[in-house]
């Protein structure tokens, strides 16, 4: 439970939130991670055509993705706010260490990875996290790893 008390502005405790996610991805840490999310979380994947229901099933997901890549970054470089609804841009490299289904097929171990996306997200009371949609292109991130793919270069 956390204890510490939010900050008067809603805008400020999601930006909080926002700064903690981003942290505990870039230091693979998944105990921090899962604490940005409330227990209903709903997150839609445009990129990997995905939809991840509950905590359960995300710390899955996560676990996996933090197994596959390693000294991962995510760096934050806009927050917006209104209507209910928060985004954020942000910038991800890493390097491939393992297998995460739909992304790292074909991929050499060892491989960096460089991805921009949106996320846009709704919170709960707690400036948890309860929707998130991701917006990343995949076919920019495999080719970065030197894997062929289909479609526009």
């Amino acid at each position: 439970m956390n204890t510490t008390p939010a900050p008067a502005d809603p805008r400020e405790s999601h930006a909080v939130t926002f700064r903690t996610w981003a942290k505990a991805i870039s230091d693979r840490d998944l105990e921090t991670y899962m604490a940005c999310f409330g227990p209903d979380i709903v997150i839609e994947d445009i990129a990997l055509n995905r939809t991840i229901s509950g905590l359960d099933e995300l710390r899955h997901l996560a676990g996996v993705w933090f197994e596959a890549f390693e000294d991962t970054t995510l760096t934050l470089h806009l927050h917006l706010e209104g209507d209910g609804h928060a985004a954020v841009s942000w910038e991800s490299t890493g390097t491939v260490r393992g297998h995460f289904p739909g992304v790292t097929e074909d991929a050499v171990e060892g491989g960096r990875f460089h991805k921009r996306g949106m996320s846009v997200f709704r919170f709960d009371e707690n400036s948890k996290f309860v929707w998130e949609r991701s917006h990343w292109d995949l076919q920019e991130f495999q080719r970065g790893l030197g894997i062929s793919v289909d479609g526009p270069g």
